[in-house]
């Protein structure tokens, strides 16, 4: 008997401590919230314009009838007393030829951030001819050097064909990126074009018209 006495009394001692570690009691709680959290999302507003002296919208290279606004800034005949790089319209242009035009790229806004151009590319238009031999003669004989002159950086300087079929998605790769400071000013960047010596008869009398753009990114936050 004692010694199944003895056995019960730690038993017994092992089921008050699950009764005790069992009970429940309340706890005092409050909160407090800060509402009406406003956030704004910064912009990246990538613009230009044209730009060897003027600052008149339109495309860069133009044929007579390409121009929409009929103004003509780079025409030396139209533009009597300024002689621009690139001498008359693109209509012109003949193997061996060389013109140089300017464009004016813009970060602007209330809300700018810093951002990097980080790609450029050219895309065919189709208000020109779009496919077939000519074309891909003109696009492979067509050298298109793309600079920033006041940093002395090359862009890109290749045939057209190139940043017609950039290895990114149709981009082609800006390295290392070019820097724009939120509100910062225009960015000048050059496109000089030349058209190859060897280009052959096909390309007389052809329209080719193509549109440059540029790819940029937030610089914070963005190794």
């Amino acid at each position: 008997m004692n010694k199944k006495l003895l056995m019960l009394i730690p038993t017994g001692v092992i089921a008050v401590s699950l009764l005790v570690g069992g009970s429940t009691y309340a706890l005092f709680r409050s909160s407090a919230t800060n509402t009406n959290n406003n956030f704004t999302a910064g912009t990246i507003n990538l613009t230009q314009n044209r730009d060897q002296g003027d600052t008149i919208p339109g495309p860069m290279f133009y044929t007579n009838t390409s121009d929409p606004t009929g103004s003509f800034p780079y025409d030396t005949d139209k533009n009597i007393g300024y002689q621009p790089p690139g001498g008359e319209s693109f209509g012109g242009l003949a193997p061996g030829d060389s013109m140089t035009r300017a464009m004016n790229l813009f970060n602007n806004g209330p809300n700018a951030l810093d951002a990097k151009v980080t790609k450029l590319k050219a895309t065919v238009n189709p208000r020109g001819l779009t496919s077939g031999r000519v074309y891909d003669q003109f696009t492979d004989k067509l050298n298109v050097l793309v600079q920033v002159p006041s940093v002395d950086k090359i862009l890109y300087d290749g045939p057209l064909s190139g940043l017609l079929n950039g290895s990114d998605s149709g981009w082609t790769d800006i390295s290392p990126a070019l820097r724009m400071n939120k509100n910062g000013g225009p960015m000048n960047i050059t496109f000089k074009v030349t058209l190859d010596p060897t280009a052959n008869n096909d390309i007389q009398n052809q329209t080719f018209v193509f549109d440059f753009s540029f790819y940029a990114e937030q610089l914070r936050n963005n190794p």
